[in-house]
């Protein structure tokens, strides 16, 4: 009973881990669907060009986090497909499938799908399964520390270690949802630092303010041509 307690909370807590990750992602996409509606909307409420300047940004940061994020899943997809492929597994397109679809899920996606393609793996012969748990152990570390971290780097403007940080303090702090959202929030909050501290950051740096994040140069006032006045008659 004790085992078969055990089991069952680890089941559900990686169903509960799915559930929650999936939620994000999917209010992630329809927010992204929804981009040109919100920004019009926070245009008109913002009101100030500066402030509808740092939103945009900021918008197009979280973007590219959820393209990156796409990315990496198909990398993983694709990557185990091949895979499959040589190995003469069962199922092989479906099985990437999986593999992608749960390597979206932070902390434990990459870890499920991996047992899911070992359990499949042990159909043809424990000598494929071990192969395909060696591959999944060599994968996810590349993933983990080489390619996740350079993606999301590049997609949110956050430097690699920056990406590391922000995951591994979400994830402390925030467990799952943390982790999932930890990105996406850390490149808001990079845009509105560089906003409020745009003047000190350009000169300590030396360099020209970021032009998203500059304010707009003063327009030209229109001189009034004095009329000159009619010769009298």
């Amino acid at each position: 009973p004790e085992g078969v307690g055990a089991v069952r909370g680890v089941i559900s807590g990686a169903a509960g881990a799915v559930f929650t990750a999936f939620t994000v992602r999917a209010i992630t996409v329809y927010l992204m669907l929804g981009l040109p509606r919100i920004k019009a909307g926070g245009g008109r409420a913002l009101g100030d060009e500066q402030r509808v300047g740092v939103f945009s940004e900021a918008l197009r940061r979280i973007g590219g986090y959820v393209t990156g994020q796409l990315g990496i899943c198909a990398c993983a997809g694709v990557t185990s497909g091949i895979v499959f492929l040589l190995l003469d597994m069962p199922f092989p397109a479906l099985l990437a499938l999986i593999v992608a679809v749960l390597d979206a899920v932070p902390q434990v996606g990459a870890t499920i799908g991996a047992v899911v393609a070992t359990i499949a793996a042990l159909t043809v012969g424990v000598g494929t399964a071990v192969v395909v748990v060696v591959f999944f152990v060599i994968y996810q570390q590349l993933e983990n520390y080489v390619i996740a971290p350079r993606v999301f780097a590049s997609a949110v403007s956050l430097t690699p270690m920056s990406v590391f940080l922000a995951v591994l303090f979400g994830g402390t702090v925030g467990g799952l949802l943390g982790a999932v959202i930890a990105l996406p929030v850390a490149a808001s909050l990079t845009v509105i630092f560089q906003y409020v501290f745009r003047d000190q950051l350009a000169q300590i740096e030396g360099r020209d303010v970021p032009e998203a994040l500059a304010p707009p140069e003063p327009r030209p006032r229109r001189r009034r041509r004095k009329v000159d006045s009619l010769p009298a008659d």
